[in-house]
This record gives C-alpha cells, sequence and structure tokens, in this order.
C-alpha cells in the first residue's frame, strides 16, 4: 500500500548535441622580393656601413580552416524522488562549458583581402676579409601598419625586424679608366 502523501517521481533526460571543433593552420609556401635602396659609406678601407629603404611585396602567409564535427548524445535520470519535483531545464542537467559556435568569431583568421606592400629600412655592416672575400650582417625592420593583416599573429611575422647574414665574393673590380 502506497502512502497518499509520498510521490514516486522518474524522470528521464536525454539531449543530442555536435561538437565542432575548429582549428586554423598558417600556410607553409611564402616568396618575398625586395627592393633595398642602400647607401654605403667606407669607414676603412675593409669596413664599411649600409642603409636605407627597403621596399617588400610578396604573398602573406595564408591562412587555412579545418572543422571537425562529432556527434553526441548525453542521457541520464533521476529515478527516485519522495517528493514530486517540477522536471529540471536540461541546461542544468548537462553543463556545456564552451563557446557556440553560432556565437563564435573567426573573423581574426581571416586572410588579407589584397597583396601588401610593405615599407620598412634596412641597416647593414660589411666587412672585408681578403681582397676579394667579405662578410656581412644586416638588420631589416618593416614601419608601416599592416592593419590588412587580420590575424594578429600572423601579422606579428611581418612586424618583428629580422637580421641577413652574408657572404660575398667579388667576381670583378672595375678598374679606372684613366690611371692617376
Amino acid at each position: 500500500m502506497t502512502n497518499p502523501g509520498v510521490f514516486f517521481t522518474n524522470y528521464y533526460y536525454k539531449q543530442t548535441y555536435d561538437s565542432i571543433i575548429v582549428s586554423h593552420t598558417a600556410g607553409k609556401s611564402y616568396f618575398e622580393i625586395q627592393l633595398p635602396i642602400l647607401l654605403k659609406y667606407d669607414v676603412t678601407k675593409s669596413f664599411s656601413v649600409s642603409g636605407g629603404p627597403c621596399i617588400s611585396l610578396g604573398k602573406i602567409v595564408g591562412i587555412s580552416e579545418q572543422k571537425t564535427v562529432y556527434h553526441f548524445s548525453l542521457e541520464d535520470s533521476i529515478i527516485f524522488s519522495r517528493v514530486q519535483l517540477p522536471p529540471s531545464y536540461i541546461d542544468s542537467i548537462f553543463i556545456h562549458t564552451g563557446t557556440p559556435y553560432s556565437s563564435a568569431s573567426f573573423a581574426a583568421y581571416q586572410n588579407p583581402s589584397s597583396t601588401v606592400f610593405r615599407f620598412g629600412y634596412n641597416i647593414g655592416l660589411e666587412y672585408i676579409i681578403k681582397d676579394r672575400v667579405s662578410l656581412g650582417i644586416s638588420l631589416q625592420q618593416n614601419i608601416n601598419w599592416l592593419t590588412s593583416i587580420p590575424n594578429p599573429d600572423v601579422r606579428g611575422l611581418y612586424e618583428q625586424p629580422y637580421f641577413y647574414m652574408s657572404i660575398g665574393y667579388k667576381i670583378y673590380t672595375l678598374k679606372p679608366k684613366y690611371p692617376k
């Protein structure tokens, strides 16, 4: 015999949802053409400094998107309750901590809409080891704002300075037409 003041309640909850994982990777192919306009000053016979503006044009590192969709089904039940409870909302039973795909923003992962000219400067040092062999080091830095590159990580690649090291060999030297 059951007690008329005690209720037995069975609740069954089931939720089916998709888990979407979106990842972005930077492209591996890259090319660049640079046009430095340098002035060179010979400090000594074997040591010189150079500097000037540099114009760069090239393919910006591209970003590709991969999306993977997983389908899940969660089930839970409250089998026995001594008091009659209203059913709980499904959100309080299955708690999701991720950002909903509909409200996720991928604007920072878009590729630039056009090819970007980059302007910068180049400064360098050169040391002549032997008559025709030289060693050089130079620093190149972009100075224009690269706001057309939406991704801050990719934009950071072009905003940081980088160094060149060189070894040179002079094939021939021009002799003056008129002797001194």
